[in-house]
């Protein structure tokens, strides 16, 4: 999945209607559809991650999501494993 702004689409569809209107021609689909090619994707959203805390038999506690594993007193310490950044809430 890719992710984009609204604003970016919103430009890149306001210069699609002005090419169009500049080549004298109809404003339609094919128009949004090319403009769409140049929306830049934003590359720093990953989607949210849930996870908790799994205690080990050896004393230690495991994140679900990673297995990232640490004392107790760590765990306690952090609500997101320090290892994925999965939310432990």
């Amino acid at each position: 999945m890719k992710y984009v702004k609204l604003d970016d689409i919103i430009t890149q569809i306001d210069k699609a209607e002005i090419d169009a209107h500049w080549d004298n021609e109809v404003f339609n689909a094919e128009y949004i559809i090319e403009a769409l090619d140049f929306v830049p994707y934003i590359e720093d959203i990953r989607p949210a991650i849930k996870a908790h805390w799994i205690e080990t038999n050896e004393h230690k506690h495991q994140c679900s999501h990673c297995y990232f594993t640490t004392n107790p007193w760590t765990a306690s310490f952090y609500n997101y494993c320090p290892n994925c950044g999965a939310s432990m809430r």
